[in-house]
């Protein structure tokens, strides 16, 4: 049976809500229009749904001249992009610098409104100067790849498992595809959909934002889906994997319905599946029951540094959301940059992989919080009789 495309979705602004196509353009830097602006700090760092949940409640319309942003019980803003020559300022996703474009100081008060802080529109321009550093090419504001595909048979696996029914929405793929076969997609390598031939890249590792409902803008109290991906689609790392990230390999347009062709396919990944094992190790059991427990908040403090954090998402990815400057490189526990010292609270380190660490550091990008913790990126001179890790 022939697999078709069966949703385009694209977000104009980052974590804001989506909106679907019938058609759309493809370019080197994704869907046309698709994460074109972001809401940011001040200095120019990312603000998203992962500490910023109401983001996705956001309504956005843009035409390439015209945006319109709502806002329930917020009123609605406009802005047209060539009223007036926009003022270049930094921005930064993912470690990334890049020059942007500061949008509006009107929209800035709309948006601080509602992100209860000082909060600023960026916008990239039909022509991004960032150059994402794992796919070597321009990129918009997305985080690492310029598109994610997701199978509605992979969906309907999850909530076969799942106590909970999730949506689509809640993963954000540009590209939803009608195959039945769950996660047929990992085996992909070359794909073409219409006239546009695309490199499936990678896997997608989620994150927290994936429990954000998109109806409410509230985080699930239960931390679904991720508590049930992790038993069955975590990497050795402990990365949640759910989609694959794509790269256009030419420029065209899509349609829904069209067919999708597999030029060339690869070796899948295989994931531990917790639902077919029963020899967790004691301390694995720990940490499960740790993580399903309800509470999904907690106080993470870094060089002094106190911000709300979370009991799921990497403690690195929890950092620089929250604006603190942490060196890292790979996000794959190999190289060590991103190593901190743990002064107090505990931590999940079962992720950690194969850079070498001393006894008092943990690796940010491979570490949880199980409880408010202090850490530090410099050796600290105090006591860590407090120290507990598991």
């Amino acid at each position: 049976m022939t697999s078709r495309l069966s949703q385009i979705c694209c977000y104009p602004v980052k974590s804001a809500k989506g909106h679907s196509l019938d058609q759309g353009y493809i370019s080197a830097e994704g869907l046309h229009f698709d994460r074109r602006f972001m809401v940011a700090k001040a200095n120019g760092d990312m603000v998203t749904a992962r500490t910023h949940p109401q983001l996705v409640l956001i309504n956005v319309a843009f035409d390439g001249y015209l945006l319109k942003l709502g806002y329930p019980n917020h009123g609605d803003i406009k802005y047209t992009l060539q009223s007036k020559p926009m003022t270049p300022h930094p921005a930064t996703v993912w470690g990334d610098n890049f020059s942007a474009y500061h949008v509006s100081e009107s929209i800035d008060q709309w948006l601080s409104v509602i992100a209860n802080e000082p909060v600023k529109l960026l916008y990239c321009g039909e022509q991004s100067n960032r150059h994402g550093a794992e796919i070597n090419q321009s990129l918009s504001m997305a985080d690492g790849y310029p598109l994610l595909l997701i199978s509605q048979g992979s969906l309907d696996e999850l909530n076969r498992r799942s106590p909970d029914t999730h949506s689509m929405d809640q993963f954000r793929p540009n590209l939803v595809v009608d195959c039945s076969e769950p996660f047929i997609e990992d085996s992909w390598d070359i794909i073409e959909i219409g006239s546009v031939r695309f490199k499936v890249a990678k896997p997608c590792s989620r994150c927290n934002f994936t429990t954000v409902n998109p109806n409410t803008g509230r985080y699930h109290p239960q931390q679904q889906p991720l508590i049930t991906l992790s038993e069955f689609r975590a990497d050795e790392r402990g990365e949640v994997m759910f989609g694959q990230n794509l790269i256009a390999l030419n420029e065209g347009e899509i349609k829904r319905g069209d067919a999708l062709k597999v030029i060339s396919h690869k070796t899948a990944p295989v994931y531990h599946d917790d639902a077919t094992s029963t020899n967790r190790t004691p301390s694995q059991q720990i940490t499960a029951q740790k993580k399903q427990a309800q509470r999904t908040e907690l106080d993470i403090t870094i060089n002094g540094q106190r911000f709300r954090g979370n009991n799921h998402s990497s403690i690195l990815e929890q950092a620089i959301a929250a604006g603190i400057k942490v060196p890292f490189k790979c996000r794959a526990g190999k190289c060590g940059t991103c190593a901190m010292t743990l002064i107090s609270g505990e931590v999940d380190s079962s992720a950690m992989a194969t850079a070498t660490t001393t006894d008092d550091q943990i690796l940010s990008c491979s570490c949880t919080a199980l409880s408010n913790v202090e850490l530090a990126l410099e050796p600290p001179v105090m006591n860590k009789n407090n120290r507990k890790t598991s």
